[in-house]
């Protein structure tokens, strides 16, 4: 949802995140108490990790 801020800045902004959610763990990510489960934060981390290491 942050992408937005930056189509101005950027031809091309892609809106991916790696995680695989349930529907019920999705429900919580925009809701009035959003949260993201921790274990799901951490697949996430080391998937952007891995992407790093092999684009370096």
């Amino acid at each position: 949802t942050d992408s937005r801020y930056y189509e101005e800045l950027a031809d091309n902004v892609y809106r991916f995140q790696p995680l695989r959610l349930k529907e019920e763990e999705l429900a919580l990510m925009h809701g009035t108490d959003e949260h993201l489960v921790i274990d799901k934060l951490a697949d996430m981390l080391a998937f952007y990790r891995e992407l790093l290491v092999t684009l370096n």
